[in-house]
């Protein structure tokens, strides 16, 4: 009679090999739920392992999970390795590790990347640490077994995922804007947001705003919030409209980008209206007040969170999920000129 083996026993439970083998030892990588639904499987399918295998694999496990775990990953999306926001946050997550004494291996996330196959490569690399970006990849991050891994987000996602997050305070961006523009001079504030963000970033943006307009500034004028579609094409023409109609004297825009839109339309800046950047991750521009939402710090909190992880042996699903925001810093910018004898706000 041919012995059960674990290929077996995952094929039926419908999870890879690695994972039924964590979960017949009883790990906390796997969810309890899957460690009793396998070792049900195990017994009904009368699994028995094999003795010289299970002494070989004891000893392996005892030198993967001693206090070495060297080497930490950073997954980030196909374009975003090369982008100005990964640039700071992993700059901070290098610093950091290195600070820890661990070495950070980043790992490119492409179309089509099997989830499964790029967890079984981190695990053989002994790699259970995970710092992970902006992943847009719904099927990747619906796939991906978090549970076997100690996981800092760093940024969200249109798919969420229980874990722990080191995220930006949008909504201190958004309050602390109002504060300078108010402080400014300005009645007429305004805002514009770009219509593609992910739902969480986007609750806390607009949420933001309409407090600061409906309950701490009730007494201005309140001017419709702007939504830039997809379609970069129509940008400008809708942004133009937008300003002719409702006037305002300062814009707090989503990002740089809404400042060149403005410039590119021929609307002088400070002069006709004034501006503020709501997110930035540039070193400061002496010609845009902005606020930093310091992405260098959330890459050393997420490898503070991830190194408390491993130390103490816990994963994304054995405890309650951790949310951290980190608070922007405001830096001053031409774009919006301080007032003559103003107070700056608190």
């Amino acid at each position: 009679m041919k012995r059960t083996t674990l290929d077996d026993i995952a094929q039926s439970a419908g999870i890879s090999k690695m994972a039924v083998s964590l979960a017949l030892r009883g790990s906390s990588r796997v969810a309890e739920a899957t460690r009793k639904r396998v070792a049900d499987l195990a017994q009904k399918m009368n699994y028995q392992p094999d003795p010289a295998v299970s002494r070989l694999a004891a000893n392996r496990w005892k030198e993967q999970t001693g206090d070495r775990h060297e080497t930490i990953a950073y997954l980030g999306y196909e374009q975003q390795l090369v982008d100005w926001i990964d640039t700071y946050l992993l700059q901070g997550v290098r610093e950091r590790a290195h600070a820890h004494g661990y070495t950070v291996l980043s790992h490119i996330v492409k179309p089509g990347t099997n989830p499964k196959r790029l967890a079984e490569k981190l695990w053989k690399q002994g790699i259970t640490g995970l710092i992970c970006g902006y992943i847009p990849a719904n099927s990747f991050v619906e796939s991906f077994p978090w549970q076997q891994f100690a996981v800092t987000h760093c940024m969200m996602g249109p798919t969420l995922v229980n874990g722990h997050y080191i995220l930006p305070n949008h909504a201190s961006c958004a309050r602390i804007a109002w504060e300078h523009a108010v402080a400014s001079g300005a009645t007429r504030i305004g805002v514009v947001l770009l219509d593609k963000t992910n739902p969480v970033d986007e609750i806390q943006r607009t949420g933001g705003h309409y407090y600061c307009q409906q309950v701490c500034y009730p007494h201005l004028p309140k001017l419709p919030l702007c939504r830039l579609p997809p379609d970069e094409n129509v940008h400008v023409d809708i942004l133009v409209r937008w300003v002719l109609h409702n006037k305002p004297e300062v814009i707090l825009g989503f990002n740089d980008y809404i400042y060149w839109l403005l410039i590119r339309a021929g609307i002088s800046i400070p002069g006709q209206v004034k501006f503020i950047d709501l997110y930035s991750t540039r070193k400061a521009r002496k010609e845009i007040a902005s606020l930093d939402t310091r992405p260098t710090l959330i890459g050393q909190r997420a490898v503070d969170l991830v190194d408390t992880l491993l130390r103490r042996r816990v994963h994304s699903v054995d405890q309650s999920d951790t949310i951290m925001m980190v608070d922007p810093v405001w830096s001053a910018g031409a774009s919006l000129p301080e007032r003559t004898n103003a107070r700056s706000p608190n």
